[in-house]
């Protein structure tokens, strides 16, 4: 019969989305103990990474991660942030 060709199974992608949030505050007092130098610094610090990993079939992988950073300083009374954004990871494996 015609219609009773058997096609090729299809290989199963599965993706599994992530997400990281992470906060956190450090404080120094006088790091180098002099009382003439006020050198106080507090940072409240942010860490985002959104990304998936992905399965293809028994012999692929793949992965993909974005990241954001922010710190938010306060050194003695004058305030700054400083903030970055890359791709912390990517590959593609085959085992």
């Amino acid at each position: 019969m015609i219609f009773n060709i058997p096609l090729p199974i299809q290989d199963k992608l599965e993706i599994k989305p992530t997400i990281e949030i992470r906060e956190r505050h450090e404080h120094r007092f006088n790091r180098d103990f002099s009382k003439a130098v006020s050198d106080s610094r507090s940072d409240f610090l942010t860490r985002i990474r959104a990304g998936a990993t992905a399965k293809y079939g028994k012999h692929w992988s793949f992965a993909l991660q974005y990241q954001y950073a922010h710190d938010w300083i306060d050194k003695s009374g004058t305030k700054s942030t400083d903030e970055a954004s890359d791709f912390s990871l990517g590959y593609a494996q085959y085992k």
